[in-house]
């Protein structure tokens, strides 16, 4: 007989979901102090509470990670038109890169690399932001001799060199600028 998956108690799920808040809230606040003791307290769980849903320090930082990437799925996936939704893309990409980038380097500071959830969260990204970027050229919004990789390898050179959110900002501006269709 095959395992059946069930799905966690709500009182589960709600400490999970507190202990995901409190870890971002206080990495936000000291990357390099996070502690499993803090996480615990802040989300006002027991440590065993933390250690049943995220058996080390890795798991945590991994599912901080898979959040971050979900969440800009949704925006690639909430875009009602197709210009406006790769536009709105681009900018959360920006504005979540610095903490998304300090998250990756905490977890290559713990001695792992990426797991299989966050390789899936990614590869749900890639398609999320491959349709969004197929749309806007549909759309003429995006020129079409752009293809997914450009896009992305665009974003990981600029965020990877900006210091700022001003910078960010001028930045995803002028990339959105330089994928527009031009008459």
């Amino acid at each position: 007989m095959a395992p059946t998956s069930r799905a966690p108690r709500s009182d589960a799920a709600r400490n999970r979901a507190k202990l995901l808040t409190a870890a971002t809230e206080l990495f936000r606040e000291s990357a390099s102090a996070l502690s499993v003791e803090e996480v615990a307290q802040r989300a006002g769980v027991g440590v065993g509470t933390f250690y049943r849903n995220f058996p080390t320090k890795s798991a945590l930082l991994e599912a901080l990670i898979v959040q971050e990437i979900d969440a800009l799925s949704a925006v690639a996936v909430q875009g009602d038109d197709a210009g406006d939704g790769l536009e709105q893309f681009i900018t959360a990409t920006f504005r979540g890169s610095r903490f998304k980038g300090d998250l990756t380097a905490a977890l290559e500071g713990e001695g792992t690399g990426f797991g299989e959830e966050v390789m899936a969260a990614s590869a749900r990204l890639r398609e999320h932001a491959g349709r969004l970027l197929t749309d806007a050229q549909r759309a003429g919004e995006v020129r079409h001799d752009i293809r997914l990789e450009d896009v992305l390898a665009l974003l990981r050179a600029a965020y990877s060199t900006t210091r700022s959110p001003e910078s960010g900002e001028r930045i995803a501006r002028v990339i959105i600028d330089g994928l527009r269709a031009r008459p």
